[in-house]
């Protein structure tokens, strides 16, 4: 068998998580394209014997030096390699050994500003080594559920993103924590899921805990929804903001959702002004809205508080079920929104709603300021045809966009 490869290395690297823990072994004498430290997870079947025979299968000379210990990632997404053996001296040949092969490799990122733990015999820690100078010029990518990684997803985020978010008071080590995974990556949330409860088993006192959605507004400004306590949510993240610094997380705008209404909203921005109603749906499928992609509609005049709404689904069931929660007493319109040939969007419908169009304007003007996004609705218009695809009536009015 050919000895484990670079490619070997970053593959597991890859796959670490906050809280993951691995056999390691290190020889920093061996060619600086090979694999000079190896890695196994404790999970793996084996694990132990694995990484003994992948070292085994390295041209190791007899007066080689090499390290053998564990290694485990924290919430910070730093590594700590832990033995009887470990000292400055490998951490100054893994860096200069990462600077190396960083550019063909870019997942051995992930080992910057490592540190060494020293152990004896039973464990007990006798001494801890870092070297921070020796990884500067490195663009450190991190481990998914830690906090850092939360950071970076919330920095990478574009208007109409969402991500499923779980934060605690009192996270490992009981420093406040922060998760966070993009939908585009995880849709079923099953990543995140995983990552969760990963967290969790390593948590004695949990302390408050929020889940929620976050997405970001067309403004740059990320809006949270949740059932759970905003007022814990506003406490946690002001102590994350503490230990972190990001200028998209201090623009957040939470909201406290019950039976499909905004209870309370809080925004951590004190130049901005609270949000009445929760359209973050409604603007993620306007940002998805694309001649490729269409959209079903329901739109009313007076819903379960008595005001306009429009929502909006790219599948018809779940539009129908969301629709259960709002309805009112007001007249109602269904139907697909496209975009026509001049890329305007366009209502399609079997009825007709009188005054549509001006009732729609009204209120996508009223909540454009705090849902950017509604204003791609400028300039909509409506046709009704029958089954037949006779024209019942057609509907546009520019005036009443005139405002947005």
């Amino acid at each position: 068998m050919s000895p484990p490869q670079i490619e070997d290395l970053c593959n597991t690297l890859q796959h670490l998580k906050s809280g993951s823990r691995c056999w390691f072994w290190y020889c920093p004498n061996l060619p600086k394209t090979s694999s000079r430290l190896l890695l196994q997870p404790f999970e793996a079947e084996n694990a132990m014997q694995i990484i003994k025979n992948g070292a085994e299968e390295q041209p190791v000379a007899p007066r080689d030096k090499t390290y053998f210990g564990v290694m485990s990632v924290d919430t910070h997404s730093q590594c700590h390699f832990g033995g009887a053996t470990v000292d400055k001296t490998m951490l100054r040949n893994l860096a200069l050994w990462t600077h190396d092969n960083q550019v063909e490799y870019p997942q051995l990122n992930r080992l910057c500003h490592a540190q060494a733990n020293l152990v004896d015999a039973k464990g007990m820690l006798n001494e801890s080594f870092q070297m921070p100078s020796m990884w500067l010029g490195l663009n450190q990518e991190f481990f998914a559920g830690t906090l850092p990684n939360a950071i970076a997803n919330l920095q990478a985020m574009k208007p109409g993103d969402e991500a499923f978010v779980w934060m605690s008071a009192n996270g490992p080590n009981n420093r406040p924590h922060l998760c966070l995974s993009l939908e585009n990556d995880d849709p079923e949330a099953q990543i995140f899921t995983e990552l969760v409860q990963g967290i969790r088993r390593s948590i004695t006192n949990v302390g408050p805990v929020i889940r929620g959605v976050l997405i970001l507004n067309a403004n740059g400004a990320p809006f949270l929804r949740t059932q759970d306590s905003i007022d814990d949510a506003v406490n946690i993240v002001q102590s994350i903001l503490s230990i972190v610094e990001s200028p998209v997380l201090r623009k957040l705008r939470l909201a406290q959702v019950l039976n499909g209404s905004i209870h309370k909203t809080i925004s951590l921005d004190p130049d901005s002004k609270s949000i009445s109603i929760d359209l973050s749906r409604q603007s993620k499928c306007l940002n998805r809205l694309s001649p490729d992609q269409n959209l079903v509609f329901w739109f009313t005049d007076s819903d379960a508080n008595g005001k306009p709404l429009l929502v909006l689904d790219k599948d018809k069931a779940r539009l129908k079920k969301m629709v259960t929660d709002v309805k009112g007493e007001g007249k109602t319109l269904n139907g697909k929104l496209v975009l026509d040939s001049k890329g305007r969007p366009e209502f399609r419908c079997r009825k007709t709603m009188p005054k549509f169009i001006s009732t729609l304007a009204a209120w996508a003007i009223q909540h454009a300021k705090d849902w950017p996004s509604l204003k791609k609705l400028q300039g909509a218009r409506m046709i009704c045809k029958d089954a037949e695809g006779n024209i019942l009536d057609r509907q546009k009015d520019s005036d009443a966009w005139r405002d947005m």
